[in-house]
């Protein structure tokens, strides 16, 4: 039971902190991701609608309060406008002042009054708030001129798969028969998958400039591996575009007795997977 004073956008609040600033991502790199399907996740849970929740936002946008959960709020708003062009024409700092001022049916020129006062101030705080609680994120470096206040979500969504590109991915973890929770270092993970394999299971236009990026690359490598390590089975079958989702099976690892290489066993002492 929600009281009157819990409003949609404390909630959302919540919801951003709880899923990706959770205790069990400390010390790991922080995929902050805020698409679509995010967004459709947080109103199913609360049994409220995306427009409900925008106007909400609209209506917290020139508060006083400062704490780490309303500007992980307001910023995962952002990267949720910022995730609206990633399988279009991409996202630009020019395109993207369009898109969030559509996405809250803002006036552009009160947008940007509104980035001058707050915006630098926001994401700087963010970036402190992680650093204070073992969290890493990609920063951007302050800069002046053209596309100083969009910056930040832009290079943000820019540089993280969407919650699409992960399911389509996930496909690759079953092809290789991975299992939730699977506990696996990441070297080992990445001799299982291969790196050079994975454009085949990278599908979205976004997701594609991604892997060509040679600066995003490796943050794309570790995103994936920290995604596997909270899998829900769940994936995306880019061969019949269907999705689904596989449930756990108990295996364990075996030493040969030549020590030669290490096998994936299930319960049956059945071979699953042979490591190098």
């Amino acid at each position: 039971m929600h009281t009157a004073g819990d409003s949609i956008f404390h909630r959302f609040c919540l919801y951003v902190d709880k899923t990706i600033f959770s205790k069990r991502n400390i010390g790991e790199t922080i995929a902050f991701i805020v698409d679509q399907a995010f967004i459709d996740d947080f109103c199913k849970l609360e049994d409220t609608t995306e427009d409900l929740l925008l106007r909400d936002v609209r209506c917290r946008l020139y508060s006083n309060d400062r704490s780490h959960l309303h500007i992980k709020g307001i910023l995962a708003i952002q990267l949720f406008a910022a995730s609206k062009r990633e399988d279009s024409d991409g996202i630009t700092e020019t395109n993207y002042r369009e898109r969030l001022s559509q996405v809250l049916d803002w006036d552009i020129d009160d947008l940007q009054g509104w980035m001058i006062d707050y915006q630098e101030y926001f994401w700087n705080s963010l970036y402190k708030w992680c650093d204070n609680n073992g969290f890493k994120i990609a920063k951007c470096r302050r800069k002046t001129g053209a596309g100083r206040y969009v910056q930040y979500p832009v290079q943000q969504a820019n540089r993280v798969f969407t919650l699409k590109d992960l399911k389509y991915i996930s496909y690759h973890f079953v092809e290789n028969n991975l299992q939730p929770g699977e506990d696996i270092q990441e070297r080992d993970f990445w001799k299982i998958l291969k790196k050079n394999s994975l454009a085949l299971y990278v599908h979205t236009p976004h997701g594609k400039r991604l892997i060509q990026n040679s600066e995003y690359i490796q943050d794309a490598y570790t995103q994936i591996f920290n995604h596997f390590l909270r899998w829900d089975g769940s994936y995306l079958n880019y061969k019949v575009n269907k999705s689904g989702r596989i449930e756990s099976e108990k295996s364990f690892l075996y030493l040969t007795g030549d020590y030669d290489h290490i096998d994936i066993k299930d319960t049956n002492f059945k071979r699953i997977k042979k490591l190098a």
